[in-house]
């Protein structure tokens, strides 16, 4: 998924002259923090950022379940066969997270946070 952080991220980068592989672990160690405070420290979730194309991938392990009632951990059975038509209730499934999702709040952490590391 494109990122305008990313984007912005990568062309601060080349103007400070940080290296692309600094500023993608900047970039994920920024995004695994937000994670964690959206999801928890329990939640098992994975980052990647690709300086080069300007996007990034955040994916959240989630158990699939016929009946949802923790939606932070769980998926429900239906949701998951749209995406994988060969997914079993109680497997464990690999889900996108947006990182609009985030909120205004948390993507503005984010940016602050960035800035700050990138001037160190």
């Amino acid at each position: 998924m494109k990122s305008e952080i990313v984007a912005a991220a990568a062309e601060i980068a080349r103007e400070k002259r940080i290296d692309r592989e600094d500023l993608r672990d900047i970039l994920e160690d920024i995004f695994m923090t937000l994670m964690k405070r959206k999801y928890g420290e329990e939640a098992d979730f994975d980052v990647i950022v690709n300086i080069d194309r300007g996007d990034m991938e955040i994916y959240v392990e989630k158990e699939v379940v016929n009946e949802v009632t923790d939606p932070d951990y769980q998926i429900s059975l239906e949701d998951a066969l749209k995406v994988d038509p060969e997914v079993e209730e109680g497997e464990l499934f690999a889900e996108v997270v947006n990182p609009e999702k985030f909120g205004r709040r948390l993507i503005n952490i984010a940016k602050q946070t960035l800035l700050q590391r990138l001037r160190e």
